[in-house]
């Protein structure tokens, strides 16, 4: 888990030895309730690579049941990773609380 003063974020990381996963594409998803953003991400790291990290940028959100909603992020793992990184994270504001329950992730063969 982590937080950096002064920008509201929170996460939490599963690191994961990304040699069983190299070239499959791998979908996270969560379901999110909270006012304020929050979702999964899926990235890679690749020690010695120009980009060492690198996540997809966005992420879908399926619309909103009863206050939930489900939020997903893929990712094509690359050849040359050396771990796989699962995070749950959110920008929060004092007072408010997020909810994350039934995370899945999923293996898309090559």
């Amino acid at each position: 888990t982590a937080w950096t003063e002064g920008s509201n974020h929170v996460w939490i990381d599963q690191l994961l030895p990304a040699a069983p996963y190299r070239g499959q594409t791998i979908t996270v998803g969560v379901w999110v309730k909270c006012s304020l953003e929050g979702a999964p991400q899926i990235f890679d790291f690749a020690e010695g690579a120009a980009e060492p990290y690198q996540w997809p940028l966005h992420y879908t959100e399926a619309p909103e049941v009863n206050g939930w909603r489900f939020c997903t992020s893929t990712k094509k793992i690359r050849p040359n990773a050396d771990q796989v990184g699962f995070r749950l994270g959110a920008h929060l504001i004092h007072g408010i609380s997020i909810y994350l329950d039934e995370a899945q992730a999923v293996v898309v063969a090559p």
